[in-house]
């Protein structure tokens, strides 16, 4: 009997894990290195993105993983370091604003914390970076910059004996644009695309990781299956 498409589909499944291509966990060492938890959406393939956060390009199997993030949401950028007592500088790069040709200065949001997660909301971001002075920016430039492809998060082990010098190797988030409205409904719909191209993928055979596909595995074990039930039966007709 042929085995049923469920059957077939978790047998490929069971096979990728084996052969480490379906991995659910980030690639990286704890033990040795901080290691970033969230914000990664492309690590695993394909791309898986949290409710609150949309890809920004329908093909979820690329390994790109912009994502788009919302003003008024909150979200949580959380880590793995060697010892829990790591204290831990995270920056916000926002990418610098182009006005006639040239560039104004970049953006910085920056934290120290000893905890391995700190939680943000973009809208008290700007409210922070605008009340700072640091930077002679308003705050509708500010939001502006936001919206740039380019934002990414950078968190670095902080040396305990001098606490402005970060050591030990950094690790960076996916790269994310930040947006309100329309621009979130646009990237809602690139989202369901993406999830409909994935499982036509899947039901069609391709890419299913070690180069066999649903139809071509179905094809190999029907005609194994074909070949022993033709000798079982030439093996009877002989016996008679």
């Amino acid at each position: 009997m042929l085995p049923t498409y469920k059957t077939t589909a978790a047998l490929s499944l069971s096979l990728l894990v084996a052969l480490g291509q379906a991995k659910i966990t980030h690639n990286c060492d704890a033990s040795t290195s901080i290691c970033l938890t969230t914000f990664r959406w492309c690590d695993t393939e394909p791309c898986q993105y949290p409710k609150n956060v949309k890809p920004l390009v329908a093909d979820l199997s690329t390994t790109a993983g912009y994502g788009m993030l919302l003003f008024h949401e909150f979200y949580d950028v959380i880590w793995t370091t060697p010892s829990q007592l790591d204290e831990v500088l995270l920056t916000w790069y926002i990418p610098p604003l182009s006005i006639e040709g040239s560039e104004g200065p970049p953006l910085e949001w920056t934290r120290n914390t000893t905890y391995p997660h700190i939680q943000f909301c973009p809208d008290d971001v700007v409210k922070e970076l605008v009340e700072s002075k640091r930077y002679n920016v308003t705050e509708g430039d500010i939001r502006t910059m936001m919206t740039d492809i380019g934002n990414h998060i950078v968190i670095q082990q902080v040396d305990s004996v001098d606490s402005e010098t970060p050591s030990g190797s950094p690790a960076q988030t996916a790269q994310f644009s930040v947006q309100n409205g329309w621009a979130w409904q646009a990237a809602s719909a690139a989202e369901v695309i993406g999830a409909s191209n994935e499982k036509r993928k899947w039901r069609i055979g391709v890419g299913v990781g070690v180069g066999i596909g649903l139809p071509l595995l179905l094809t190999i074990t029907g005609l194994t299956t074909w070949r022993a039930t033709k000798r079982r039966m030439t093996g009877q007709e002989k016996a008679t």
